[in-house]
C-alpha cells in the first residue's frame, strides 16, 4: 500500500500527507552513536602495535560504544545509518617505544643553518625529528547524527601494492550481481587470531619522539587536557613539530573542541603537505563540522599520498558519502577499502548499511554476514542485519538476527529498540513494551524509545503510561510531535467507553490540529487559532484492561474470524510485516461494515433477495459520521467512515483524516498524499517493483502533455532512467494519469501525478503525487455516489447477479484508490470495503493477494474500471 514510512514513527512530510502503511512500524530505523559527536581511533605510542596483522590476521577490534537511534526523514524510506565507533584507549605499553618515521613525511626546512645541519645529520640515521606520529592509527572524526553503528576501531592489515588511484566516482553502477559477487568471494571469512609482537625500541631515539610518544600515552589513556597541555609546552619550543600538531588535535577533537582540532591539522598539513595523515585528520575534523566537500578533497589527497594503498582514507570518504546520502559513490569507497582490507569489518558494515539504504535489502544482509564472519561478536552487524530482514518483511529471521545480537549484550539498547519496533510492526505490542522498557531502563534519555513505548501504549489503551511518556518528550523538545499525539491520547481517554459511532473524530478534532500534525507543525503555532487542549488526564486514571484473548466464547469466535479475514489484506511483497493487530483491525472492520449494510441499509436476510424490498432509506444520526453532523441517507462516505474509523483507533501514530475536513485554507491549496518510488539514490522496497509500468506510463503521457521536439520524442522512447526524462525537461515536473468517468462517459479525470524531481546529491525523487483540491474533490464525490447508487441497485433488486454486483464494488474501490481522500490509510480503507461488502452479500474472499501484486497499484495505474476489474 503506498507509503512512505520510513522512520521510527512515521509522519507526513511538512508539505505533504503521506500514504498509509500496512504495518505502522518503521521499516528504516537504524542505529548511530550518541555518546559524542566524534568518531576517533585511539593513537598507538608504539610504530609496532601490540597486536599484529597481516593480509590473514586483521587487527582485533576494541569494543564498540553502545549507539543510540534517531528517526528518518519524513517520507524517505529512509535510509539506514550506522553508529560510529567512539575512542577506546589502547593499551600503553610497558616502555615508551619510538614513532619510527613515515616515508611520505619529510619536516619542513628551518631557516636556522645548523638546525637543519642536525636534522640532515638525524635523517642519514633513519630518524626524523618532526614525523613522530605518522604511522600511527588515523583519529576517525564524524558527526554522529549521520552515521551509524561500527566496531570503534577499523582492523588494519598489511595493504596490498596498489595499481591505480581510484578516485570517488558514482558513474560505475552499484547493482545486487556485482555486490554478491563480491561477498561470495569473500564469504569464507572468518575472525584470525591476532598475534602478539614484542615492541621493539631503536637504541637511536630521538627526545622529542620520546616525547610525542608519551603525549600519545596521555590520549590513549584518557588524559586529554594533560596531553593537550604537554603537546602546547612542545609546539612552544617548536612550531614545526609536525607530530606536536597531530597529537593535540586529536586530544582537542576527543574533548569535542572541533575548532582547536582542525586548526592544528591544517597547521599539521602546512608543515608537511606531503604527509597522508594529516590530510585524514584533518578531513575527520571537518567532515564533523559539516564541511563535506573539504573532507572530500583531503581525503582524496590522502589517497593520492598514500599511494592507493591506505583503506581507512577510503573508508572515512566513504562515511562522508554516506552521511551525504551519496550512497552510490559510498558504496565504491567501501569497495576499494575490502580490496585493500578484505578483513575491514567496518567498511563491510558500512557497505551493508549503504546497500541497505540504496533497497537492496538482500544484498545488504549477505555485506553484514561478512561482518559478522570476521567478528563474530560483532553486535551492531548483527543488528543491522536483523533491521533489513525487518525493513523486506521477514519477521522470522529478523527476530533470530536481534536475538542472537542480545545474546552478545543483553543490555544492547539498540538490538532492544529494534526488536521492540519490530514487535510493534507485526502487531505484539505487550512484547514491544517489554522490549522498549529494558532499553529505557538501561537509557532513560533514549528519546525514540520512550516516542515509541508511548504509541504502543496508547495503542492498548494504557493512557496513564502514554501520556506521561509523550509528557516527557514534549517537556525535553516542545516541538515534538508528540504534542500531537498526547492530544489524540487525552481525547481518546475521554471518549473510550462513548458508542464509536457517538461521536466522529474528524469533527471532533480542530482542523487546524489535523493539519498542523500531518505537516509536523510547531505546536505553538496553533494559538494563533485559538486553539484549546484536551483536558488533562484524571488522578484517578483508569487504564484499559488488556486481555490477551477475548472474555467469553462468543466474542473469541468474532475476534478469530476477523483476524482470519483480516491476513487477507497482507501485501506479499517485499517490505510489508505481517501485523496481526492489523488483521484484526481489517477483519473487525469488515465484519462491522458487512453487519452494518445487512442488518440496516439494504435490510436483506439473503442474496439474492427474497420478499418486498423496503425502499425508507436508513438514516445516519450524523454524530458519527465525516460527511455531515445532520441526519442524512447513508452514502458512500458513510460506507467508508467504518473502516476508516477503526483504522484511526487501531494505529495512533497515524494521523489518518479525511483531506475536506482539514483547514478551509489547506483544502483549498490542496493537501496531497505522496509516495515515493525512488527517493534520491533509494529505490523504495515496498514500491520500487512498480516502477518499470509505472516509468512507462510517465513516459506514453509524457509525449502526449508536453511539447517535444522529434528527437526529444526519441529520446523519451529509448530513456530507462529518471535522469533521462529529467534532462529534457530540465526542471522538476509531472505527468497525470487519465482515470476515466463512468458517471460521465466520456469525460477524463486527473488520477494522479507521477512526478520526477531533482534530489541532490546526484539522484531523483521519483514519486505519485495525488493532491485534494476542492474542483478535484466534487469530481471524485460524483463518481463515487454515482457507483455506490449503482451498486445498491445491483445488490437490492430482485434476482441480483454476484458477478454485476463484483463489478461494481471493484468499480468502487477503483475510484476510491484513485480519489486517495485521506492523508493516510486509503489503501487498507479500499480492500477492506472490498471484503464487507462481498461479506454482507454472505460471499468471503479466501485466497491472498497474489504475490507481487498491490490492489491499490493496480487501480491507480490504470485508466478505467473496466482495466482494473479485468486485471
Amino acid at each position: 500500500m503506498p507509503s512512505s514510512s520510513t522512520h521510527v514513527i512515521p509522519t507526513p512530510s511538512p508539505t505533504t500527507a503521506t500514504e498509509n502503511s500496512q504495518t505502522p512500524s518503521s521499516n528504516n530505523a537504524t542505529i548511530k552513536h550518541a555518546s559524542s559527536s566524534l568518531e576517533i581511533s585511539s593513537l598507538s605510542s608504539s610504530p609496532t602495535p601490540t597486536t599484529s596483522a597481516s593480509p590473514s590476521q586483521p587487527t582485533t577490534a576494541a569494543t564498540p560504544p553502545t549507539p543510540t537511534i534517531v528517526p528518518t526523514p519524513t517520507t524517505s524510506p529512509t535510509p539506514a545509518q550506522t553508529s560510529i565507533p567512539n575512542l577506546t584507549p589502547a593499551p600503553a605499553p610497558a616502555s615508551v617505544p619510538v614513532s619510527s618515521p613515515s616515508s611520505a613525511t619529510t619536516a619542513p626546512q628551518s631557516n636556522n643553518k645548523k638546525k637543519n645541519k642536525k636534522n640532515k645529520n638525524k635523517n642519514k640515521k633513519g630518524q626524523k625529528q618532526n614525523s613522530g606520529d605518522t604511522n600511527q592509527p588515523s583519529a576517525q572524526i564524524t558527526q554522529s547524527s549521520h552515521v551509524n553503528n561500527a566496531a570503534t576501531s577499523s582492523s588494519s592489515s598489511s595493504p596490498s601494492s596498489s595499481n591505480t588511484i581510484t578516485p570517488s566516482s558514482s558513474s560505475a553502477s552499484i547493482d545486487g550481481s556485482d555486490v554478491l559477487a563480491l561477498i561470495r568471494q569473500e564469504s569464507s571469512l572468518r575472525r584470525p587470531t591476532a598475534s602478539v609482537t614484542k615492541n621493539t625500541q631503536d637504541s637511536g631515539v630521538s627526545t622529542s619522539d620520546q616525547k610525542i610518544a608519551i603525549g600519545y600515552l596521555h590520549v590513549n589513556n584518557g588524559k586529554y587536557k594533560e596531553a593537550i597541555a604537554y603537546f602546547t609546552q612542545m609546539l612552544d619550543s617548536n612550531p614545526m613539530l609536525l607530530g606536536g600538531y597531530l597529537g593535540r588535535g586529536t586530544a582537542f577533537a576527543m574533548v569535542n573542541d572541533l575548532g582547536h582540532a582542525y586548526h592544528d591539522f591544517v597547521q599539521a598539513v602546512h608543515v608537511d603537505p606531503t604527509c597522508a595523515d594529516a590530510w585524514k585528520r584533518k578531513a575527520q575534523a571537518s567532515s564533523a563540522m559539516g564541511f563535506f566537500s573539504e573532507a572530500l578533497m583531503d581525503l582524496t589527497q590522502a589517497i593520492i599520498l598514500s599511494k592507493d594503498t591506505d583503506a581507512e582514507s577510503y573508508y572515512q570518504r566513504g562515511l562522508v558519502h554516506y552521511k551525504e546520502k551519496n550512497y552510490r559513490r559510498a558504496m565504491n569507497d567501501f569497495k576499494q577499502t575490502v580490496r585493500i582490507d578484505k578483513f575491514h569489518k567496518l567498511a563491510w558494515n558500512h557497505m551493508g548499511l549503504a546497500l541497505n539504504a540504496m533497497g537492496q535489502g538482500r544484498e545488504s544482509m549477505a555485506a553484514h554476514k561478512v561482518a559478522t564472519q570476521i567478528d563474530q561478536d560483532f553486535k551492531e552487524a548483527w543488528t543491522n542485519m536483523a533491521a533489513a530482514a525487518r525493513e523486506l518483511g521477514r519477521a522470522e529471521e529478523a527476530m533470530s538476527l536481534f536475538n542472537h545480537a542480545l545474546e552478545i549484550d543483553p543490555k544492547y539498547v539498540d538490538a532492544l529498540h529494534l526488536r521492540g519496533l519490530l514487535m510493534f510492526g507485526t502487531g505484539q505490542h505487550q512484547l514491544a513494551v517489554g522490549d522498549l522498557s529494558a532499553a529505557l531502563k538501561v537509557r532513560p534519555s533514549h528519546a525514540d524509545c520512550r516516542s515509541v513505548r508511548a504509541v504502543v501504549c496508547h495503542g492498548i489503551g494504557n493512557y496513564s503510561q502514554a501520556v506521561s511518556d509523550y509528557t516527557i518528550l514534549v517537556e525535553s523538545q516542545p516541538t515534538h510531535t508528540a504534542w500531537y499525539q498526547r492530544e489524540c491520547a487525552l481525547f481518546v481517554y475521554a471518549h473510550v467507553d462513548d458508542p464509536i459511532e457517538s461521536f466522529n473524530f474528524d469533527f471532533a478534532m480542530d482542523p487546524h490540529f489535523k493539519e498542523g500534525w500531518c505537516k509536523r507543525h510547531p505546536p505553538a503555532s496553533l494559538n494563533k487559532f485559538g486553539y484549546k487542549p484536551q483536558p488533562s488526564l484524571p488522578v484517578a486514571c483508569r487504564d484499559v484492561e488488556y486481555r490477551s484473548t477475548a472474555r467469553d466464547d462468543p466474542m473469541k469466535q468474532v475476534v478469530e474470524f476477523g483476524v482470519g479475514l483480516g491476513e487477507l489484506l497482507q501485501y506479499n511483497t517485499d517490505g510489508f510485516l505481517r501485523n496481526r493487530r492489523q488483521f484484526r483491525m481489517a477483519g473487525l472492520a469488515a465484519l462491522d461494515m458487512a453487519q452494518r449494510l445487512r442488518n440496516d441499509v439494504w435490510r436483506m436476510k439473503t442474496f439474492p433477495r427474497t420478499g418486498t424490498l423496503d425502499t425508507q432509506p436508513f438514516m445516519v444520526p450524523g454524530t458519527g459520521s465525516s460527511s455531515s453532523q445532520k441526519p442524512h441517507p447513508f452514502g458512500w462516505r458513510d460506507l467508508f467512515d467504518i473502516p476508516v474509523r477503526w483504522r484511526q483507533h487501531s494505529e495512533p501514530n497515524d494521523p489518518v483524516w479525511w483531506v475536506d475536513l482539514l483547514s478551509p485554507e489547506q483544502f483549498r491549496e490542496g493537501f496531497g498524499s505522496h509516495t515515493p518510488i525512488i527517493t534520491g539514490q533509494t529505490n523504495v522496497i515496498r514500491y520500487y517493483p512498480m516502477f518499470a509500468w509505472s516509468f512507462g506510463l510517465m513516459k506514453e503521457q509524457m509525449l502526449l502533455q508536453h511539447k517535444l521536439s522529434p528527437q526529444q520524442k526519441e529520446t523519451v522512447k529509448a530513456a530507462t532512467q529518471c535522469r533521462e526524462l529529467y534532462d529534457i525537461m530540465r526542471k522538476d515536473f509531472y505527468i497525470w494519469t487519465p482515470c476515466h468517468s463512468i458517471a460521465r462517459p466520456g469525460h477524463k479525470m486527473e488520477g494522479t501525478r507521477l512526478t520526477i524531481q531533482l534530489a541532490p546529491p546526484e539522484g531523483y525523487e521519483y514519486s505519485i503525487r495525488t493532491p485534494g483540491t476542492p474542483d478535484r474533490w466534487a469530481e471524485y464525490d460524483r463518481e463515487m455516489a454515482y457507483t455506490y447508487e449503482k451498486l445498491t441497485e445491483a445488490v437490492t433488486k430482485e434476482g441480483a447477479d454476484i458477478a454485476e454486483a463484483l463489478d461494481w464494488i471493484l468499480t468502487l474501490a477503483f475510484y476510491w484508490y484513485n480519489f486517495m481522500p485521506l492523508t493516510r490509510g486509503s489503501a487498507a480503507s479500499g480492500y477492506v470495503t472490498v471484503m464487507g461488502v462481498l461479506l454482507s452479500l454472505g460471499y468471503k474472499i479466501d485466497a491472498p493477494i497474489p504475490q507481487g501484486i498491490q490492489p491499490d497499484w493496480e487501480g491507480i495505474l490504470r485508466p478505467t474500471p473496466a482495466d482494473f476489474i479485468a486485471s
